[in-house]
């Protein structure tokens, strides 16, 4: 697996993140295209790898899963890098799963992986705060 997340890093344009003792890697969606396009036709996610949404301002905001052809887990962070939720989605699901307020940063990660990293709503993930957005 670490293999094939290192040829991700190279040709997705990923990078590596920690959360607490987690290596993270992940896509940033930073622009507007690549927040529209998120994981639409992407392959499914492995361990540790998935996408951060991040907002110039935070913003109320909604997902969907159209194109998405395997579930996610999402979670919706506060600017203080808090998570308020944590939602499960559906693969091919286009019914829009809103935001519970105003967020500046959403995580997409494989279905359950929150739960196994023991990852709940009201953590806090301190690299959010600490990066120059």
């Amino acid at each position: 697996m670490k293999l094939s997340c290192f040829f991700l890093l190279l040709l997705a344009g990923c990078s590596t993140w920690s959360w607490d003792k987690r290596e993270l890697f992940l896509e940033i969606c930073d622009s507007p295209e690549e927040r529209v396009r998120g994981l639409r036709g992407h392959p499914a996610l492995e361990d540790n790898q998935g996408l951060l949404f991040v907002y110039p301002l935070p913003r109320q905001c909604s997902y969907w899963m159209k194109d998405v052809s395997f579930p996610i887990d999402l979670a919706f962070f506060d600017e203080s890098g808090r998570i308020l939720e944590i939602v499960d989605l559906k693969a091919m699901d286009e019914a829009p799963v809103k935001s519970p307020g105003e967020v500046k940063f959403v995580l997409e990660m494989r279905r359950g992986w929150f739960e196994a990293q023991g990852i709940k709503n009201g953590d806090v993930w301190n690299e959010l705060k600490k990066m120059d957005w």
